[in-house]
């Protein structure tokens, strides 16, 4: 979350028409949001959306009325060909990771409303075989578990963690997530295995999707989804492991069979991978440009650039103060912070040197 002063910024801001003198200046700009789960509801208990990945249907609503309103929303091939671009408003381009059944129940019928083409990302395993996503199968165990104490033994390590309050299970779900996406991928569904059997939690799929934050999009309504013009569709992989963190060989499985699922599923190309958790590194690029993808979505923050194969965005949370938003799509706030950020680096990296000298 931002500072109080960085929200006294984005107040100001927001009220001397920051956003619209950023167009002014720097127009014509292209930024590729990216969301998750939509879900109905607003309010989420204990650790549920604790880092708020997930936008409440109402508020993703309001963040579609204010792009149609005042942005230049394009599709990603459109930006790719260089069609419909506006030179004096900030396009952008909107993209939904994880393929939850939410996307389509709420997402999809509001970007219909407002005549707004979006791409999905699905990861194929969960989507067509109805495998859960790890950081749902965390979150679900962490929040489900009624122990006063969890001992998780994991590569011959003891790990003990009292949940005596919320603090504790935010901990203990910290603590999780992370070995997840440290450990090589092929391990995870293991690892998690063993922290649902610690936390004395039933995660079998059924009786996560008995909540519908946690459902996949079904084929049916995929089907539904690839029959309109606004709707593209990209590989997220099979298992949405961080590709970085793979062999070759399975990081090469990943992106072949995804591709081949997602054309299966909607019967159109795929020309899009978006990577899962952000983590990749040259060679995942390479193996992903070799299994014919012809862009791939980062996580990486940044406007967009005609003619790239790699490109950045910008993730969406759900926040209270409706100016967060609106700085992210035009600027200026974060932007000039960010820039701040950079020039201090670069300063202190060469006081550092000079210093070694």
């Amino acid at each position: 979350m931002e500072s109080p002063a960085v929200r006294r910024l984005l107040a100001t801001s927001s009220r001397l028409g920051g956003p619209r003198v950023w167009d002014l200046l720097r127009g014509g700009r292209v930024k590729i949001l990216m969301y998750h789960g939509i879900p109905g509801r607003e309010r989420f208990e204990g650790i549920e959306n604790h880092y708020r990945y997930n936008v409440p249907a109402a508020e993703f609503e309001r963040h579609m009325a204010y792009l149609k309103r005042r942005c230049n929303v394009v599709g990603l091939q459109d930006f790719r060909v260089g069609r419909g671009l506006s030179s004096s408003k900030t396009n952008v381009i909107i993209t939904f990771d994880d393929g939850y059944e939410n996307n389509g129940t709420h997402a999809f019928p509001v970007l219909e409303r407002y005549g707004l083409p979006a791409v999905f990302a699905l990861p194929t395993a969960f989507v067509d075989r109805q495998e859960a996503l790890y950081n749902d199968l965390v979150e679900y165990a962490v929040q489900h578990c009624r122990l006063p104490r969890v001992v998780v033994e994991w590569e011959g390590e003891r790990h003990e963690h009292p949940l005596g309050n919320e603090a504790d299970r935010l901990r203990l779900y910290n603590w999780s997530m992370r070995l997840c996406v440290t450990i090589a991928q092929e391990r995870r569904a293991a690892l998690i295995e063993t922290l649902a059997a610690a936390m004395e939690v039933d995660v079998r799929p059924e009786r996560l999707f008995a909540h519908e934050d946690y459902r996949p999009l079904s084929p049916e309504l995929i089907g539904r989804m690839a029959a309109s013009p606004l709707v593209e569709f990209a590989s997220h992989s099979v298992h949405h492991y961080l590709l970085a963190r793979l062999e070759s060989a399975g990081r090469r499985r990943e992106l072949v069979e995804s591709k081949a699922g997602v054309e299966r599923l909607t019967g159109r190309p795929c020309r899009t991978f978006c990577m899962p958790g952000g983590a990749y590194d040259p060679e995942v690029l390479e193996l992903a440009f070799a299994a014919g993808y012809e862009c791939v979505l980062t996580s990486d923050v940044g406007p967009a650039v005609r003619g790239a194969r790699v490109l950045r965005r910008y993730g969406i949370f759900s926040r209270q103060d409706p100016g967060w938003f609106v700085d992210v799509v035009h600027g200026p706030v974060f932007e000039v912070l960010e820039k701040a950020r950079e020039v201090r680096a670069s300063v202190r990296s060469r006081l550092g040197r000079r210093a070694t000298r």
